[in-house]
This record gives C-alpha cells, sequence and structure tokens, in this order.
C-alpha cells in the first residue's frame, strides 16, 4: 500500500474515534523565503489506546520537503496529544538541524500558550537571571495571557 492510500484509510478510520483534529478552513500560507513551514496534528484513538502525531515540512513555494508520523502507545487528551506532538515535531526538526522554522497548528489553546511563552521569551532582553511566577502573572503578560478553563 503507497503513502497516499494508506493515508486515505488513516482518514476514513479516523471517523470512527475521536480526534485533537477540527480542520480550519483556511488556506496553508507559505513561510519567507529560506524558512520552512511544519504543520503539526494529533490525533486521538481511544478506543485502541493511543495517539497518532503528524508533521509535514514544505519550503515558501509549498513543496515537500520531509514529512514524520509516530505512533504512540497512550490515549492522551487531545489538549495533551498535540502538545506532544508539538514537542516531537520539535526534537525532530532539531535534529535535522533545521534553524529558520514556522510551526503552525490547528489547536488554538496551544498556540495561545505559545503566543503567552513567546513574551515571556522576549522579556529575557531587558532583564537578567531566571524569574519563576507563581500564582499571579507579571504585569506585561496580561495583555497576551488567554484564560483557559479546564
Amino acid at each position: 500500500m503507497n503513502m497516499l492510500d494508506e493515508w486515505k484509510r488513516s482518514q476514513r478510520q479516523r471517523t470512527k474515534y475521536r480526534s485533537a483534529v477540527h480542520v480550519s478552513p483556511r488556506r496553508w500560507a507559505p513561510p519567507l523565503p529560506g524558512w520552512v513551514k511544519i504543520n503539526v496534528d494529533a490525533a486521538v484513538f481511544t478506543e485502541t489506546g493511543y495517539t497518532g502525531i503528524g508533521s509535514v515540512m514544505r519550503d515558501e513555494q509549498g513543496r515537500f520537503i520531509r514529512a514524520k508520523n509516530q505512533r504512540i502507545a497512550v490515549a492522551y487528551q487531545p489538549r495533551e496529544a498535540e502538545a506532544i506532538a508539538l514537542k516531537e515535531t520539535l526534537s525532530w526538526v532539531k535534529d535535522l538541524g533545521y534553524r529558520k522554522c514556522i510551526f503552525e497548528t490547528d489547536a488554538k489553546t496551544l498556540a495561545d500558550t505559545c503566543k503567552v511563552a513567546h513574551t515571556l521569551a522576549r522579556t529575557t532582553h531587558s532583564t537578567s537571571g531566571i524569574h519563576d511566577w507563581a500564582d499571579n502573572a507579571p504585569d506585561f503578560l496580561h495583555d497576551v495571557l488567554v484564560i483557559d478553563s479546564v
């Protein structure tokens, strides 16, 4: 069975199981020249007890560069599955030596959390040392902080 047939089969099977996937109607937008875009996603198969993750890398013309999928023997909750998919993809891309990357996910909570983390990372430009906040977020996060009811 070729990769396209395998993908079609998995798409048909996916509808039978709860999935972390929510297809976005937006079209793929290319990265800047010299950069790659990596789309990351996860699917949770509760009945069989596993999570599937997938990543595809394309250039600024939308041409395929590489792809990877992985089956994990745990049926995570969708939010955790999406986070693990991103973590595994980051490790994969780092091991490949890519540095100019844009990561895209359809998991809104994960994307919003990354925006908050990015704000924290940018503040290190004007601070020194390690800062650890508990219970109350620093003032500079209030504009970007997404409160998520768990």
